[in-house]
């Protein structure tokens, strides 16, 4: 009787072709998976700068919006009460006394001192333009530095511009040249951001001010030359 050797079956092994379509599929899987997490990524950044430049613009112009309703006028005493508006440069800037609330941004510097004067400009910051706010005591003498450091309430501005109701004509004008008047109303336009892909957040209000200048017969006080603009 004859033993015969027992049979073998053949192992297939796989191809370095075959290993290299496996490594070329993996691959443009992946890359696949990777592009799509980098579109999610700028997505979410982008969804999450338009949510923070509507916020911010929302806070500044409601800063804005309380502290020029609230303003305040005596003619009698300009070089305290006088409402200054400077529009030489290419951003408006406006200086006036209020009478804020306590929760006013800065309230805590001056503790139970409402009144103060605040000053609203755009200056150069480390990420470009931004909307500043000064305060001082109203009463304070002019040469004093009693100013509060300044409040950023917006960054990498781009436009900050007030037009002021004309008392005779009743339009908007962008200048305001009496100072020791209020005007009846301010409308005041911001813009923040912007690419060359997307526009700027852009905000505008028409704000009405609620008091009236007071006349020199109704308060005491010396005459005096307005207070300069930060």
């Amino acid at each position: 009787m004859t033993l015969r050797p027992p049979c073998r079956r053949a192992v297939r092994a796989f191809t370095i072709i075959e290993v290299v379509v496996a490594t070329l599929v993996l691959s443009l899987i992946l890359a696949s998976l990777y592009g799509t997490w980098q579109i999610i990524l700028r997505s979410t950044d982008r969804a999450l700068q338009v949510t923070v430049n509507a916020q911010r613009s929302r806070m500044a112009m409601r800063v804005v919006e309380e502290a020029i309703g609230a303003a305040q006028l005596f003619q009698a005493n300009p070089a305290i009460y006088s409402f200054v508006a400077d529009t030489s440069g290419q951003f408006s800037a406006l200086s006036f006394c209020a009478n804020l609330s306590e929760s006013f941004p800065g309230g805590g510097y001056f503790g139970p001192e409402r009144l103060r004067r605040v000053s609203f400009v755009v200056e150069s910051g480390d990420s470009g333009p931004e909307l500043r706010l000064y305060q001082n005591s109203a009463l304070a003498p002019q040469d004093s530095d009693v100013a509060t450091m300044p409040i950023v309430l917006a960054r990498n501005v781009t436009a900050f511009q007030l037009e002021y109701l004309d008392p005779r004509s009743l339009e908007y004008a962008p200048e305001w040249r009496w100072t020791n008047q209020l005007p009846r109303m301010v409308r005041a336009s911001m813009s923040f951001g912007g690419t060359a892909t997307r526009p700027a957040e852009v905000v505008s209000r028409a704000i009405l001010i609620s008091s009236s200048a007071v006349p020199a017969g109704a308060a005491g006080g010396a005459p005096g030359q307005p207070p300069p603009l930060r």
